[in-house]
């Protein structure tokens, strides 16, 4: 029986209206709502309203009487409205066109609210905060070394191209030297000392 009866006030309550109307031509049917607002509470009435043989003209006015509300010619309109003044709210369905009767059928509810108010002091808190860097390697880096491997190689190939030049260099001084260059005294070759002078000096 307890948890029946504290499920029971768990159900929001719905405050659902309306009804169907037959409305006869130039003929207006109304219903009436009471509402009651303040600076901690409040009202709106949300709804819609269908006709199936026809139309009319559907509207609603405050308790002053200022139309806040209008949908002429419908046969069917969604509407909401909030309340700004306490009293009635009058929802009018008009039959101002047609010459027979039409059947209008109404639902709407009415929703209360009440505005809590709290004042809520301000704490302060001192929040620890770690940031970490991650340091990622760029691509240009990478082209930079590849271009510094390929600048090595190309000095080194170049290197020993000019090297190879000067031993051809060598060798055909040495073909001519011994082919046109015969001494009547005997000459001693240092080659070794030969070749680094003429690397070296040329």
């Amino acid at each position: 029986m307890l948890l029946i009866f504290l499920t029971g006030f768990s159900v929001p309550y719905a405050n659902a209206r309306g009804g169907v109307f037959v409305i006869g031509p130039m003929r207006e049917v109304t219903e009436t709502v009471e509402l009651t607002v303040s600076e901690s509470t409040s009202a709106d009435v949300c709804g819609n309203m269908s006709v199936i043989n026809g139309f009319v003209d559907f509207y609603v006015t405050s308790p002053s009487g200022n139309i806040i509300l209008c949908y002429n010619k419908t046969s069917f309109s969604c509407f909401n409205f909030s309340a700004f003044e306490n009293g009635t709210y009058v929802l009018h369905l008009a039959n101002t066109e047609s010459e027979k009767d039409v059947t209008a059928t109404l639902n709407y509810g009415v929703n209360f609210g009440i505005v809590l108010q709290e004042t809520i002091r301000p704490t302060w808190h001192t929040v620890a905060t770690w940031q970490t860097t991650i340091i990622t390697p760029s691509p240009y880096l990478d082209i930079l070394e590849i271009l510094k491997i390929l600048g090595i190689v190309i000095s080194t190939i170049g290197s020993l191209a000019t090297l190879g030049e000067k031993v051809l260099k060598l060798i055909g001084w040495l073909y001519w030297k011994i082919k046109h260059g015969k001494s009547k005294t005997p000459v001693v070759l240092r080659p070794i000392g030969l070749m680094m002078n003429l690397i070296c000096g040329s």
